[in-house]
């Protein structure tokens, strides 16, 4: 695990220091930032340090630069889990093919709910699924 320098990314725009990484990346950088931020606050034995105030400007920068990337972590999980479980699928399939109440429904989603369902009528006579719209 490389060592970070935090000094040298204080008073840089977080957004700016985090844009264009993986998420792999980004935990890569968590990791690397908490030994940072664990070597300024304790010494290898366990006791506290007192810091320097370039130090505690470090620190105290780390801890928001931590947070947010934590939070870009997470909000990617939350999005990935939507979509692996089917959870967008679900949000909007069910109301698609949903035959009740279309008065509810904007009308390019209603034409878009009868085309699909006409072109897997088709599927089931045909046994073939076509690449042309109904």
């Amino acid at each position: 695990m490389t060592t970070l320098d935090l000094e040298r990314l204080v008073g840089l725009d977080i957004d700016e220091i985090i844009r264009g990484k993986t998420v792999e990346e980004l935990q890569t950088f968590v990791d690397n930032l908490d030994v940072r931020l664990r070597d300024l606050h304790q010494t290898a034995d366990g006791v506290l340090r007192n810091k320097s105030d370039d130090e505690q400007e470090a620190f105290d920068f780390g801890i928001r630069l931590r947070d947010k990337v934590n939070s870009r972590i997470k909000a990617h999980g939350a999005i990935r889990d939507a979509f692996g479980r089917g959870g967008v699928e679900t949000a909007f399939g069910t109301r698609l093919v949903s035959a009740a109440d279309d008065s509810t429904l904007p009308p390019h989603l209603v034409e878009a709910r009868d085309a699909g369902l006409r072109t897997l009528e088709r599927f089931h006579k045909a046994e073939t699924l076509s690449t042309r719209t109904a």
